[in-house]
C-alpha cells in the first residue's frame, strides 16, 4: 500500500525491440491509409471536375430547352422581358461553374492578345461547317479570346482605325495559331476546332471562319455582356464610343477547323 491508499502493481517492462518494431508498424500503417486517402481524393476531385463540363453544359441545355419552351406558349414574353430576367438568372448559375471550371482549363497564349482556352463544344445539336467538317457537342476545341493586352483608346482615337489594327493583329496571331498546329503542339492534341463568340464575329468572315447566330439565349446574352464590359473598359474615354455603344450587337459564333486554319494560314500558305 502506498501513503495514497493505492495499490501498487508492478510494471510490465516490455523489450525495447518490441517498442520500435510497433512504432515503425504503427507509423508505416498510417503512411498506407494517409497515402490512400490522398489517393482516394485526388481521384474524386479530378472525376467531379472533369464532369463539372457536363453539369454546365446541361444547365444550358435545360435553360434554352425552357425558354424556347415558355417562348413558344406565350410570344409575348419576348416584349415583357422576361427572357431578359431568365438570361440573368440563367448567366449567374452558368458564370458559377465556368468559373470553377475554368481554374483547371489550359490556357495557351497566341500573338499579341489572343488566348486559346481548351474547353468542349456546349451546345444542344451539331454544328455543320461550309466545308462540310461537323462539329458535335462535347467534342474538344479551342475557344478564342482576343483580350491579352489590349491597348486603352485615348480620348480622340479612331475606333475605326483602332478596329483595322486590331484585326491585321488577328490575323497575325491565326498565323502563330496555325504554326502551332502544324507543328503538333501537345497542348492542341486532341483540338479539330476553333471557335469564338462576340459581336465582331462578322468581322471573322473575311479570316475564313463559318459564323452563326448564337442559338442559346443565354450564352448570347453572357457573351454580349462580357464582350460590351470589355469595350467599356478600352473605350470608356473615347468621344467616338458613345454611338458604338448605343449601337452594340448581339454575339454571335465564329468557327474554323483546325485543317482549314492551316490550310489559310499555315507556313506553306504564307
Amino acid at each position: 500500500m502506498t501513503d495514497l491508499g493505492l495499490v501498487e502493481t508492478e510494471a510490465i517492462k516490455i523489450p525495447e525491440s518490441s517498442l520500435i518494431t510497433r512504432f515503425k508498424n504503427a507509423a508505416q500503417e498510417i503512411g498506407r491509409n494517409t497515402a490512400d486517402l490522398l489517393s482516394k481524393t485526388r481521384d474524386f476531385s479530378s472525376r467531379f471536375l472533369d464532369r463539372l463540363w457536363y453539369s454546365h453544359s446541361t444547365t444550358l441545355w435545360l435553360m434554352e430547352a425552357a425558354t424556347s419552351s415558355a417562348l413558344s406558349l406565350n410570344p409575348q414574353l419576348h416584349t415583357l422581358g422576361t427572357t431578359a430576367g431568365l438570361a440573368f438568372l440563367g448567366g449567374a448559375i452558368v458564370t458559377t461553374a465556368e468559373n470553377i471550371y475554368r481554374k483547371r482549363v489550359n490556357k495557351i497564349e497566341v500573338g499579341e492578345h489572343m488566348v486559346v482556352e481548351i474547353g468542349r463544344y456546349k451546345a444542344l445539336r451539331e454544328t455543320k461547317l461550309a466545308e462540310g467538317t461537323v462539329l458535335k457537342p462535347g467534342q474538344k476545341i479551342g475557344l478564342i479570346h482576343f483580350i491579352r493586352n489590349l491597348p486603352i483608346l485615348g480620348r480622340e482615337d479612331s475606333v475605326i482605325s483602332f478596329g483595322k489594327n486590331l484585326y491585321h493583329q488577328a490575323e497575325a496571331s491565326l498565323k502563330d495559331l496555325a504554326l502551332r498546329c502544324q507543328n503538333n503542339d501537345p497542348a492542341l492534341a486532341g483540338v479539330e476546332f476553333f471557335y469564338g463568340s462576340s459581336h465582331l464575329a462578322n468581322l471573322a468572315k473575311g479570316l475564313g471562319f463559318d459564323v452563326f447566330e448564337e442559338a442559346n439565349p443565354f450564352k448570347r446574352w453572357l457573351n454580349t455582356k462580357k464582350g460590351k464590359d470589355l469595350a467599356e473598359r478600352i473605350a470608356k474615354n473615347n468621344i467616338h464610343w458613345q454611338k458604338y455603344r448605343d449601337n452594340y450587337k448581339a454575339a454571335r459564333v465564329a468557327v474554323i477547323s483546325r485543317e482549314k486554319l492551316i490550310q489559310l494560314y499555315g507556313s506553306e500558305s504564307t
